[in-house]
């Protein structure tokens, strides 16, 4: 619901429920471009002491720009499928004029620079329905142009009483079935959808908190130092989300757990933004960074890790725990519900984890630092997966003290060879004392180095990790932070090669050729030159961050980001869609099906003769509505749905069945019977365009009288389906 009304609310701007552009013809050519504003520009709307969920998106001819470039970028199989939901046809169909053009958005008198920015503030009325309503600002350029290119398609602006203790009015703009409120905001218009509500008092609440929300607040949202350090970073972002955590709440009408509340209380603040890069944050009261840094920032720094991995075809993890404080940590972040028995549990987990290397805790957390570097060669994961080879990997932990690392090593060694009787054998490496363990085809090999132990597959591999020259590593890369900075958790992954393996893996599984060659070329597309991704959670003064590890190589950056959420999201919302559409056949389709059944089974006396009638299903209907749901004459609002119109329901045959679709709906009905007695039988049937693409959708229930041998049932009952998911 929250979705859809942003949705609608920013169509308004964008003249989607209105038209667009005279005649709707398409705009050509660039105008000067309006002076750019602050970071977020529309962020000053949102009060700082209501708000609690906020977000905008701005350079919105460029966004779309962006967008529409990345689909077409993919490969022909993905970009059809992709556009029979959106495409550059499609897009100046709904808007009525180019989006991808400045010159667009100037003529509507939107300023596209600023965009649009959404507040959900906890003084909207919390009974108008299930959500508080999202208020929405846009910048207007040229205000009057705006009011006249929408009067022309049909809007009719109003301007009400004062609203009930205010000395103010709300501006309505009533568009087909829709009433949109409007107010001065500054320089700026705010706008939401109008209450439904026919209760006096509840409008007018609604009504005052929507002029109150409209004002420019005394401290907003963009001064205060959570948002600051919420999109620290971001420069000037396409798209941010914001939101308060401890009043989500208000978000439905729920109240939000106590462990929800605990660490809402912690975590006041998070936001996501994304642009040229990345980040996820949320801000963090000094008590949750403390038991934070507690459990992850070890005394020492990371050893470095990236030298010793190829620059290309690996994937590479790393993860850091503050050994001796982590259980301390851990417990301050327990949530009220934990009882004593799972605090027990938390407090003896490390320890518990570090018992299974077979020496004591106590040592262990003396001779390792509590940084941990795993890395592996992709491409030996497929062969190790199917039994044919073993992978090629390294694995690096950082040394608290030598001696204590030193001592821990020859002890694991030690157990491995008299305990666990592996043949276990020294080995110089690198210059230095190690040791190789064999158990049958797999092998562990390790030394110190320095501040780090280092182990692999074999003596061989860990000297050529540790010769590796500087160039050749992960350490030349702009990638390397997330394993050796001070990030707390570290990925890095090579596409090009996680592609291959995954292309391999689609045709061991038989997939067919030409659609995994599709797949492939899908994502070759999207990735263009990129060849690592890279991301990194850090700790930082006053946030938790997530974000790209470093400038990605090969260019891969937000844009990218986005071609990825399109080629995947999109189908997937689209055939979300059809699924959901298809669920309203089948539900009415099997209420149908239950009322014909209970009229047959129902004695009804015949007017004509005065007695008992032969039992029979309702009478036939005509396909109803006449018309495709995607027709004018039946959607007037253009949502690819018949408008709820009671008139066509009216013959017999429905009336005696006792149906009609509950209010909007996507689908056109038709009963058909015949015979009476044994004989009767009936075929209920549903026809949809689920897209409006000329591909029709049938659903069809047909039953009859059941007896005798073999019937389980009254009725025997067939159901088909055709093209269900169009």
């Amino acid at each position: 619901m929250l979705l859809r009304q942003f949705g609608i609310l920013t169509s308004l701007f964008a003249l989607t429920s209105c038209g667009g552009n005279p005649g709707g013809k398409q705009v050509v050519g660039e105008r000067t471009a309006l002076a750019a504003p602050a970071a977020v520009a529309l962020a000053a709307h949102a009060d700082a002491d209501h708000a609690y969920v906020a977000g905008g998106l701005q350079d919105l001819d460029k966004v779309t720009e962006h967008f529409m470039a990345a689909l077409e970028s993919l490969p022909e199989p993905t970009r059809a499928q992709i556009q029979t939901a959106v495409s550059r046809p499609k897009l100046l169909e709904w808007f009525g004029f180019d989006p991808t053009k400045r010159a667009g958005w100037d003529d509507i008198g939107v300023d596209a620079a600023a965009g649009v920015f959404f507040v959900m503030d906890d003084r909207w009325p919390a009974g108008d329905g299930p959500i508080r309503q999202p208020v929405l600002f846009a910048r207007l350029s040229n205000v009057e142009h705006w009011k006249a290119l929408l009067a022309r398609k049909g809007a009719v602006f109003a301007k009400e009483a004062p609203t009930p203790g205010t000395s103010e009015a709300v501006e309505t703009c009533d568009i087909g079935k829709m009433t949109i409120w409007l107010a001065r905001s500054g320089q700026d218009y705010a706008l939401t959808l109008g209450t439904s509500t026919d209760a006096p008092e509840v409008k007018a609440a609604a009504e005052k908190a929507f002029l109150q929300i409209a004002h420019m607040p005394t401290t907003s949202l963009d001064q205060t130092k959570g948002w600051k350090a919420a999109v620290r970073d971001a420069g000037r972002p396409w798209l941010v989300t914001w939101a308060r955590t401890a009043d989500l709440g208000l978000v439905g009408k729920g109240e939000p757990s106590s462990d929800m509340a605990h660490f809402a209380k912690l975590f006041p603040q998070f936001a996501w933004w994304l642009g040229d890069g990345w980040a996820v944050r949320a801000t963090m009261l000094p008590v949750a960074r403390q038991s934070l840094q507690d459990m992850f920032v070890p005394e020492k720094a990371a050893p470095a890790c990236a030298a010793l991995i190829p620059a290309e075809g690996w994937g590479a993890l790393r993860l850091s725990l503050h050994l001796n404080k982590f259980t301390d940590g851990l417990l301050r972040l327990a949530p009220p519900s934990a009882s004593n028995e799972e605090r027990a549990v938390m407090a003896a987990a490390l320890t518990s984890a570090l018992a299974l290397t077979g020496l004591p805790p106590g040592d262990v957390m003396a001779a390792w630092s509590g940084h941990v570097c795993g890395a592996v060669d992709l491409a030996t994961i497929p062969p190790m997966l199917s039994g044919e080879g073993m992978p090629n990997w390294l694995l690096v932990l950082g040394v608290q003290d030598g001696v204590k690392a030193d001592a821990a090593l020859a002890a694991l060694a030690d157990r491995a060879k008299n305990q666990m009787s592996m043949a276990v054998r020294t080995a110089t490496i690198a210059g230095q004392q190690g040791y190789f363990v064999q158990a049958g085809p797999f092998g562990i090999a390790a030394v110190r180095d320095a501040e780090r132990i280092v182990f692999g597959p074999s003596p061989e591999a860990l000297n050529a990790a540790l010769a590796r020259p500087a160039g050749a590593s992960l350490a030349s890369t702009a990638m390397a932070d997330a394993l050796d900075g001070r990030s707390i958790f570290g990925l890095i992954v090579d596409l090009r090669t996680a592609r291959d393996i995954a292309l391999g893996v689609m045709q061991a599984r038989q997939m067919d050729d030409e659609q995994a060659k599709t797949v492939s070329d899908t994502f070759t597309s999207i990735l263009g030159n990129a060849r690592l991704a890279g991301i990194a959670l850090r700790l930082e003064d006053e946030t938790l961050a997530l974000g790209p590890a470093g400038v990605s190589e090969g260019g891969w950056s937000g844009g990218t980001m986005i071609g990825i959420l399109a080629a995947i999201a999109i189908p997937q919302f689209h055939k979300y869609l059809a699924l959901a559409k298809a669920a309203e056949a089948r539900a009415n389709l099997r209420q149908m099906r239950e009322s014909a059944m209970v009229f047959l089974l129902t004695d009804r006396v015949d007017p004509k003769t005065g007695k008992l009638a032969a039992p029979r299903f309702p009478q036939t209907t005509v396909v109803t509505p006449g018309v495709s749901c995607c027709d004018p004459a039946v959607d007037r609002d253009g949502d690819q749905r018949c408008d709820a119109d009671p008139t066509p329901w009216q013959q017999v045959g429905w009336q005696e069945l006792g149906f009609q679709p509950d209010g909007q709906h996507s689908f056109r009905y038709r009963f058909e019977s015949a015979g009476t007695g044994d004989a009767a039988s009936f075929v209920a049937s549903a026809y949809g365009d689920l897209d409006c693409d000329g591909i029709q959708s049938t659903f069809q229930v047909t039953a009859r009288p059941c007896k005798g041998k073999g019937c389980k049932d009254k009725f025997r009952i067939d159901e088909k389906e055709t093209n269900a998911n169009e």
